[in-house]
């Protein structure tokens, strides 16, 4: 399996050349979170990571509070504003904070996820990639997927093994340690695998 990475502003300012001594197959780089966040180093990273040669991708943090059709172009303007282009990674949608989705049904927070899915696949003519992990699936969507199990699935579980998640047959991105560690990177940094030798089905075209 590839093993790749996934930056945030939590990183803080990232030394790329380094980074590229050890090439990280892939790069996931926060860039929005809501309506009103854009990732301070968003922009840099994802330079940095191309100017690197690592493949990378964009990824929009959701709050259920806002409206999901208003997040996707809230993160649709930054990505291409950060010249997102063909062999890129596709954008990914990181679903967390269980405690704010209290009070939604499973039914509806699943329909919220799925507009902003298809508002962005409608928007770039590539399915997204979902961000999870079991406790999210299990309490928030009741441990079903449902329309959801059409996107490609990024597994977030911090153990020797990864399990699917029900409704997905396998997983495409894992990632199994929020305290790895990488030249370049002063700060712990999220690892991750791909579950393939070829990340061609997960590029943009």
């Amino acid at each position: 399996m590839l093993l790749g990475i996934d930056v945030s502003n939590n990183q803080g300012a990232i030394d790329w050349a380094s980074v590229s001594i050890n090439t990280p197959s892939f790069c996931y780089v926060k860039a929005t979170e809501g309506l009103t966040y854009q990732d301070p180093f968003y922009t840099l990273n994802v330079d940095g990571a191309k100017l690197a040669g690592i493949p990378c991708g964009s990824y929009h943090m959701f709050h259920p509070s806002d409206s999901a059709t208003a997040q996707a172009d809230y993160f649709l303007a930054q990505a291409q504003a950060a010249n997102i282009l063909a062999g890129d990674l596709l954008p990914a949608l990181d679903l967390e904070f269980v405690k704010e989705w209290s009070g939604i049904s499973p039914d509806d927070s699943r329909s919220l996820i799925l507009e902003w899915l298809t508002y962005v696949e409608g928007q770039t003519l590539v399915k997204p990639i979902v961000y999870m992990g079991p406790n999210f699936f299990n309490e928030v969507l009741a441990g079903q997927a449902g329309p959801l199990d059409q996107y490609k699935l990024w597994l977030a579980n911090y153990s020797n093994t990864a399990s699917n998640l029900n409704g997905w047959t396998n997983w495409t991105f894992w990632q199994f340690s929020q305290t790895g560690k990488f030249p370049g990177i002063q700060n712990c940094v999220d690892l991750n695998y791909f579950n393939g030798d070829a990340l061609d089905v997960v590029l943009l075209p």
